[in-house]
């Protein structure tokens, strides 16, 4: 790409120590649409090429802004301060806004004037920080779908998962790297699931007829790839081979479905990956940390597993919606609120970091009823509500000319095929007075 049209929106520079968060960031980023240049993206397209002549290209022609992740590591090390002189070069042609600097600490960076605008990582998640990236370079923060947002992930080889299957579009990812594969499941009764090849790094899906255990399969190539989806059963395993020829088996130990009685809908498999490009899992032991070895104690993805549901008491000062509405919409100058999308955004990802508490009454009623208890949305409203609905229905009120009394956006409601008005669930809600005022303080005027 020439300069005046370069192939990436944004380039992240960054030191090592911090790639954590800036791994997310850009999954975040990338989740949302924007093409965004970071290094684990690229392995690829970067093998072979002279890289010190390929990252300075990157940095000062083939981005339209580069986030400069500022640290003391990102000041000391070779190839962050490679990135950073060719960012500076650019920026001289480019404008003072084409770098955007993240501090993690308050290290000096030479060539940058203290005098430049920045954000403290430390004040933003990482979600917080693509949508605030998002609305720099100008695209709008829900201009991807809700649903469009990193599944869960474990990146071991072998392991142990379980993890709400209606969320994140029946989503986990297993592996890394070449090894990686995203599986997708949907819904068929608590004693079998359907699993699918539709996600981009798997080739293919099948059913290991007749084996048991994961150390029963002999030759995972020899298994019928030939269909879009397969149907497993409890105590069944499946064998996925992905778009670079690895295959990973997985045992089915446990199908909750919430339409049979369970409280929640929930997968937990025992998976392994044959990093070696073997189809073999003979050697794989049911209950060892990787093939071959000893028996030990599975790792489990600690993400996919939540904890036992807490039942806080309802703050003595609450917001209703109406009132958090109209706090944050009067709010223009602060930064990441500055449209009515970006609004839903700011709310949406504090409620689901827990900075922000929501209690609902639920009902199935309407209006509710008021002598239910009140429950903590975030642990007693599925993930598929919240995206499908509460930022549906925030998205309404705040396109309205103004925030009225006598409609005073109370209710939520989980609609029957999509008719608001015959709902299976209404919910009241209110929000923690001290946390809304803490994260939106009253402006001056």
């Amino acid at each position: 790409m020439t300069p005046s049209n370069p192939e990436y929106e944004v380039s992240l520079s960054f030191a090592g120590e911090q790639r954590s968060y800036v791994g997310d960031v850009a999954k975040h980023l990338a989740a949302r649409g924007i093409k965004a240049f970071y290094d684990r993206f690229e392995t690829v397209n970067l093998w072979g090429k002279d890289q010190v002549e390929a990252f300075h290209h990157q940095f000062a022609s083939n981005t339209k802004f580069v986030v400069m992740f500022i640290s003391k590591e990102y000041v000391e090390k070779m190839w962050p301060r490679h990135e950073r002189r060719s960012a500076f070069s650019a920026a001289i042609k480019k404008g003072d806004e084409y770098i955007l600097p993240v501090r993690f600490d308050d290290t000096e960076v030479p060539g940058l004037p203290d005098t430049v605008g920045y954000v403290r990582a430390k004040d933003h998640s990482p979600a917080e920080l693509a949508v605030l990236i998002s609305q720099k370079i100008g695209v709008p923060a829900l201009a991807a779908k809700a649903s469009q947002i990193p599944p869960p992930q474990m990146s071991a080889a072998t392991g142990e998962v379980s993890f709400d299957y209606s969320a994140f579009n029946g989503r986990f990812v297993i592996g890394s790297n070449q090894h990686q594969f995203e599986t997708a499941w949907s819904k068929a009764s608590d004693t079998d699931i359907h699993l699918y090849n539709d996600p981009p790094s798997i080739h293919g899906v099948a059913v290991a007829r007749g084996a048991t255990d994961i150390s029963s399969v002999v030759d995972a190539s020899a298994y019928d790839f030939s269909s879009r989806s397969r149907t497993v059963y409890k105590g069944g395993v499946a064998i996925l081979r992905n778009t670079n020829g690895f295959y990973a088996a997985l045992k089915i130990l446990d199908i909750r479905d919430d339409a049979r009685g369970a409280e929640k809908d929930e997968l937990t498999f025992r998976f392994a990956i044959q990093t070696d490009g073997s189809p073999s899992f003979v050697a794989f032991k049911d209950d060892a940390d990787t093939p071959g070895q000893e028996a030990a104690e599975i790792p489990k993805a600690r993400v996919a597993v939540p904890a036992a549901p807490k039942q806080p008491a309802e703050p003595t000062a609450t917001w209703n919606l109406y009132d958090l509405l109209r706090r944050v919409k009067g709010i223009r100058a602060r930064p990441g609120i500055s449209s009515n999308d970006d609004i839903v955004a700011s709310i949406y990802d504090r409620l689901q970091q827990g900075t922000l508490k929501a209690w609902g009454r639920r009902s199935t009623t309407y209006p509710p009823a008021a002598a239910s208890h009140p429950r903590p949305l975030r642990e007693f409203i599925d993930a598929s509500f919240w995206k499908e609905n509460i930022i549906e229905e925030l998205e309404y009120w705040l396109k309205q000319p103004y925030l009225q009394r006598n409609k005073p956006v109370l209710t939520i409601t989980k609609p029957v095929a999509g008719d608001r008005i015959t709902a299976i669930q209404y919910w009241d809600l209110v929000f923690s007075a001290t946390e809304a005022n803490h994260l939106w303080p009253a402006q001056r005027v």
